[in-house]
């Protein structure tokens, strides 16, 4: 699903293996005030993937895994 990036309140969190360039290829995420996990590249702001905590969880034990 992608919304508006003004859907969520707090910061964005960037991995700590990202670089401190803004235009650095990394993923940044951060929780929604609704509880869900928003989610974007960081080059391109505009677009936010929404998901609710369990399948993001679920992922990241899939991630956590391999």
């Amino acid at each position: 699903m992608f919304v508006d990036n003004r859907s969520t309140t707090q910061e964005w969190i960037r991995a700590s293996r990202c670089g401190p360039k803004a235009n650095t290829n990394c993923v940044e995420l951060r929780l929604g005030p609704d509880g869900l996990v928003a989610v974007r590249d960081s080059k391109s702001g505009d677009d936010v993937l929404l998901f609710d905590t369990a399948p993001w969880a679920a992922f990241l034990a899939h991630c956590q895994s391999i």
